[in-house]
């Protein structure tokens, strides 16, 4: 039986064992929900006294969990295809959607056909033991005959499906020989269960809590101070770097190296947030194995459109835990500003080196920086002494020199355009027909800019020094 308190539970004096026990069998798991047995002191005597604790569960909020047996029936495929039909998106998108719309599909097939298996496997039993019965009294009855055969195979087919769902609860390799869904089976799966559970803890101060709401709550508290908070602990990476690495990592993901790393996952796995295990992507691989592909690459999504805010919320996230491990800092004002021109924002500049942010995204990160600024937090506690466009200005035109994340995310992406222009392998860089270019192959001529007739004509002078070009460009920054 499941225990708890002091460990050994005979005392000679310094000698000490642990000869006392509380020994259960499977029928125990069968009559009683949560039992633990707690070793008390001994007092007086050299035994310690053992106290079993018949304890009642909550019962847990009810949430969808994919069953493999659902796979067994015969309208399972059909229903898949169905939802499938439904959706025309981003693979991505239609993944998501065809989840999204199983899951009320497949809780009705498991009302219809699956509810209550015991029930159902009892009532399958009776039916076909009296049907022999009456055999017995007439064998040759052709009629008894075919209806004994169909029970048969009904009653076989709950007995698999209970089998399964056995499986799938106890999440170890089932045995392939020997009696199949016997009595410790189910004992088993119920044993598990309750080794989950968990009746008392010690909290921050040491403090030993009980009752599995105050355990609930402890855990909560806990987990709550540990926000912002950095792991100390990390194992440290071996340094050395294949000669092969920069070749691997560029490698694309084939759909064959997908499907063999999926089906090489057993099925009694854990499933994901989606609540489906891995028999599911197993079962209908062929109807949603093209769907499947990496969703980032290099820290940053992979999408053919543009990105929306949910895409960006990893972003988000990991700025605000920066932001609270921060806030528990005494950081002075100027820290504050280095810590966002240096982190916060090199974070910003990795994803907007990239992509065009949602506005969304980068008045939120905006937002947290300012909060963080003039508040230590990244909450909203002060009203800011000047405004952000003030922020953002140099020091020397009367601002902090905090950068201005909207403008850099134009600037980096117009910074790609530009690299592409300027690209070596590009067949018209350096071939505009400038008067210093003519100058080297033709007769001498007027090297002067036509357009200001102060310095001699270069690409250079004409794009950026030449007084006619500051003026458009003065006027195309206006559109932005």
């Amino acid at each position: 039986m499941r225990w708890s308190g002091a460990y050994y539970s005979w005392a000679n004096k310094t000698i000490r064992s642990r000869i006392d026990r509380a020994i259960i069998n499977i029928y125990w798991y069968e009559v009683f929900d949560f039992t633990q047995n707690q070793y008390l002191a001994n007092g007086l005597s050299d035994h310690t006294p053992m106290l079993v604790q018949f304890l009642t569960l909550a019962k847990p909020r009810s949430i969808f969990q994919f069953c493999e047996i659902w796979c067994m029936h015969q309208n399972f495929n059909k229903i898949v295809d169905s939802v499938i039909s439904l959706t025309s998106s981003s693979p991505l998108s239609q993944l998501r959607s065809v989840m999204a719309n199983l899951r009320s599909h497949l809780s009705e097939l498991n009302r219809d056909n699956f509810a209550d298996l015991r029930a159902q496997q009892e009532k399958a039993r009776e039916e076909l033991t009296n049907l022999q019965m009456q055999l017995q009294e007439s064998p040759g009855n052709t009629s008894l005959i075919q209806v004994e055969k169909d029970l048969k195979s009904k009653y076989s087919d709950i007995l698999s499906s209970s089998m399964a769902l056995m499986q799938q609860q106890c999440k170890i390799e089932w045995i392939h020989y020997g009696d199949d869904n016997t009595r410790i089976f189910f004992a088993k799966a119920k044993q598990r269960k309750l080794a989950s559970y968990i009746y008392k803890i010690k909290d921050a101060k040491g403090d030993l809590v009980q009752g599995f709401d105050q355990v609930g709550l402890t855990m909560q508290t806990f987990y709550k101070a540990l926000q912002g908070e950095q792991n100390t602990t990390k194992q440290m990476v071996h340094m050395e770097v294949a000669h092969q690495g920069p070749v691997l990592r560029c490698k694309e993901f084939t759909n064959l190296e997908i499907k063999e790393a999926i089906f090489s996952i057993p099925n009694f796995k854990s499933p994901g947030p989606s609540r489906f295990n891995n028999g599911f992507y197993k079962v209908t691989w062929q109807e949603l194995g093209p769907l499947y592909f990496p969703l980032t690459y290099f820290g940053v999504p992979i999408t053919a459109s543009h990105l929306t805010k949910i895409e960006c919320a990893s972003l988000v996230e990991k700025i605000i835990a920066r932001v609270h491990l921060w806030a528990a800092r005494n950081i002075s004002f100027v820290g504050r500003v280095r810590l966002i021109n240096s982190t916060i924002f090199g974070m910003y500049s990795y994803w907007a080196s990239i992509f065009r942010l949602p506005n969304k995204v980068t008045e939120k990160i905006i937002k947290i920086c300012r909060n963080y600024l003039w508040s230590e937090t990244g909450d909203y506690k002060k009203v800011p002494y000047i405004s952000g466009h003030h922020t953002c200005l140099p020091k020397s035109h009367g601002g902090i020199g905090i950068k201005d994340f909207a403008a850099w995310n134009k600037a980096t992406i117009a910074k790609l355009t530009w690299a592409v222009a300027r690209k070596k392998e590009v067949v018209i860089q350096h071939s505009l027909p400038t008067k210093q270019r003519l100058s080297k192959h033709l007769p001498p001529l007027d090297n002067l800019c036509v357009l200001c007739s102060a310095e001699e004509e270069e690409e250079a002078h004409l794009f950026y020094n030449c007084s006619y070009a500051k003026i458009i460009w003065n006027e195309l920054r206006k559109w932005w």
